[in-house]
């Protein structure tokens, strides 16, 4: 399942915060700051991260990044490192890996970006958790409920996937975030994501595992996604535009501790498919 269109749209627009009420000319320096975002999922597949840079509120064009370095690491348990990949494909700024990977989990996972000015940005350390079982699940009213069994003495949360198809492909997807506050450790559990009918066809639901920095990194960007939804509705612009949310994440400039747009992820997957 894979939001990666509307996603980097959203990072891409992050920045964008300019409104007029009539027509003026802009004289500023604009500074264009770095996207980096990807997830690392359970299971066998292949890995990719998309770089590129903001560009000014009067581009009509993206900027991806097609000349960075990108290597993903990972650490044992018992402390071991190593290189788990470091060899991709490049294509508008996406780097797809040339091979499949299979994540161990309870292992922790992050990538270090080196662009061409020589400077690296590396993500948190972030753990494969242990994956929790969609053990029912119900469409009720337009919510669709989740029941899970959350795991006892820590905190989790949780991102939430499901799509709907049909013969030509994807009609219909969405996403929601969820913490264990209020169920912490219960057997019986429910997650909801609302906004969501009943489909008498074929859909796929999904419930990740992640960490807090992601937890919030997904938060801010539903936030984002409403804004531009909101405003295309409205009419873009103008006086009352809501402005953007700051989508930056887990991913830090080594050299100025700058933090990039975007985020890097670890995310236990379970699936359901129908």
């Amino acid at each position: 399942m894979n939001h990666l269109k509307n996603i980097c749209i959203a990072l891409c627009c992050s920045l964008v915060f300019f409104t007029c009420t009539e027509e003026t000319t802009l004289k500023t320096d604009y500074e264009p700051q770095i996207i980096i975002y990807g997830n690392l999922r359970s299971g066998t597949h292949g890995f990719g991260i998309f770089v590129a840079q903001t560009v000014p509120v009067d581009a009509y064009k993206n900027n991806p990044v097609n000349d960075a370095e990108i290597s993903l690491f990972t650490k044992s348990p018992d402390g071991d490192t190593s290189v788990v990949l470091d060899d991709f494909t490049i294509e508008e700024g996406y780097y797809e890996s040339k091979e499949q990977i299979t994540p161990v989990l309870g292992n922790y996972y992050w990538i270090e970006v080196t662009l061409k000015d020589g400077s690296v940005y590396k993500s948190t350390e972030e753990k494969l958790n242990p994956i929790v079982p969609i053990e029912s699940h119900s469409f009720i009213d337009y919510t669709l409920k989740l029941g899970i069994s959350d795991p006892e003495s820590e905190s989790n949360f949780y991102l939430s996937e499901v799509a709907f198809y049909d013969e030509f492909g994807t009609i219909f997807d969405t996403f929601s975030v969820t913490s264990d506050a209020l169920f912490n450790g219960n057997e019986d559990s429910f997650i909801e994501i609302i906004d969501v009918f009943d489909y008498d066809g074929s859909y796929s639901i999904e419930l990740s595992s992640v960490s807090y920095n992601t937890f919030k990194f997904y938060q801010k960007l539903l936030i984002q996604l409403d804004v531009n939804s909101a405003d295309d509705d409205a009419g873009s612009g103008g006086l009352f535009a809501t402005p953007p949310v700051n989508l930056k994440g887990n991913i830090v400039n080594t050299s100025n501790n700058k933090t990039a747009i975007g985020n890097f992820g670890v995310l236990a997957v379970s699936k359901y498919y129908e």
